[in-house]
């Protein structure tokens, strides 16, 4: 977990089990960092990585070759999608 610096400008309130707080409130300890600092940190990498995962494009080497095959030789457009062209 990578440690941020953070301004405290907004805030989020969050409830919750008090079986998870404990485990939550343990982890942060061994990890010398306040509960906050720990929850921000966790968060902030963690929502990092979902949008990384949602805004790149994995393709296997098949997919790939597929994709750029069909980027140099697309296809015809079908009569479905000329029509709707045509209404742009």
């Amino acid at each position: 977990m990578s440690t941020i610096s953070y301004n405290q400008q907004a805030s989020i309130n969050l409830k919750m089990n008090p079986d998870f707080k404990e485990v939550i409130v343990r982890a942060a300890q061994l990890n010398m960092m306040s509960v906050n600092a720990y929850l921000i940190n966790l968060a902030y990498d963690n929502a990092k990585q979902v949008i990384l995962e949602h805004e790149n494009l994995k393709l296997s080497n098949e997919e790939r070759d597929r994709f750029i095959a069909l980027l140099d030789n697309p296809p015809e457009p079908t009569e479905k999608a000329k029509m709707a062209m045509r209404k742009l």
